[in-house]
């Protein structure tokens, strides 16, 4: 039985060369943030193909600003614990931010460390400002 995407305003997926998975958000909600969870969902069901060994993501906030990473974080906790089969697989995860003032880098290294306290433990996170090609050069790294 086909699985139909997830109806998406806020969040839109994009796969990208070299298996990266593109996540722009439109809106920096809640609703974002579980159109996000919805397209886990459904990307998590996909054979894949080739078998992916890395799961590259590039979370783009550019266009209205930093989710809510408290309300992500945990939402993705939730996610992970209703899927422990992905559990060993390794994921790299670029988030680009417009300019990053000093608010926005403290706020976001809270949400860097978040991934371990929320038992993440495969995750590597990295945040970029304004520099995608130089988040998708990192993602691609080996």
């Amino acid at each position: 039985m086909p699985i139909n995407p997830p109806s998406a305003k806020y969040c839109i997926f994009t796969e990208l060369d070299h298996a990266i998975w593109e996540f722009r958000f439109l809106k920096a909600t809640p609703q974002a943030v579980d159109e996000w969870v919805a397209w886990q969902n459904y990307l998590k069901n996909l054979p894949p193909n080739p078998p992916v060994t890395t799961v590259r993501t590039l979370l783009d906030f550019r266009p209205d600003g930093i989710i809510p990473m408290m309300y992500a974080l945990q939402k993705n906790f939730e996610w992970r614990s209703h899927n422990q089969d992905i559990q060993s697989i390794p994921v790299k995860v670029a988030i680009v931010i417009r300019s990053m003032n000093r608010i926005h880098k403290t706020y976001l290294e809270l949400a860097k460390d978040g991934v371990n306290a929320f038992g993440m433990h495969k995750v590597t996170l990295e945040l970029f400002s304004d520099t995608y090609d130089e988040a998708l050069d990192w993602l691609i790294q080996e």
